[in-house]
């Protein structure tokens, strides 16, 4: 979805997933804004990721089109093409969804679809935040959506 450098829309998702019976806390971890991350911390932050997604949690990056470009590289055998901050159409901003680390850069989804943005990238000037969060199911919200499903069929 889209997003603003002034930071994620924390408020408008957590208001759309309560409304879900869906509980989410979010974290706010890094932005970065035309400024340098040197290799070393770049991978702390990935080791970071990846013990956060052992342990259950969601990461987003905020990649926005301010700074040095940033890659976003489809798998070679996709039927898409690879995007970037200097020809999408996500206006300033994009927020993705890290779906796993590989040795050359987080592997997210932009819309459905698998890409990598190479760390590469992201320690060159880009402009970027990430995001933790935590989702959770609301018991209540189960309960309910089970008991309106069975009267549906009544």
């Amino acid at each position: 979805y889209m997003s603003t450098t002034d930071g994620k829309n924390d408020e408008i998702i957590n208001n759309f997933l309560y409304s879900k019976g869906i509980s989410c806390s979010s974290n706010h971890l890094i932005h970065y804004t035309e400024s340098n991350i040197d290799v070393k911390s770049m991978y702390d932050v990935a080791n970071h990721v990846i013990e956060g997604i052992r342990n259950g949690k969601n990461y987003s990056l905020g990649i926005y089109s301010l700074g040095s470009k940033i890659n976003m590289i489809a798998p070679s055998d996709a039927n898409y093409s690879s995007k970037s901050t200097s020809n999408w159409n996500e206006e300033d901003g994009h927020e993705v969804f890290i779906t796993g680390v590989a040795p050359s850069g987080f592997v997210i989804s932009s819309w459905g679809e698998k890409y990598t943005v190479p760390f590469e990238d992201l320690v060159n000037g880009g402009c970027w935040d990430l995001n933790e969060s935590i989702i959770t199911e609301s018991k209540n919200y189960i309960q309910t959506a089970n008991h309106n499903r069975e009267n549906f069929h009544k």
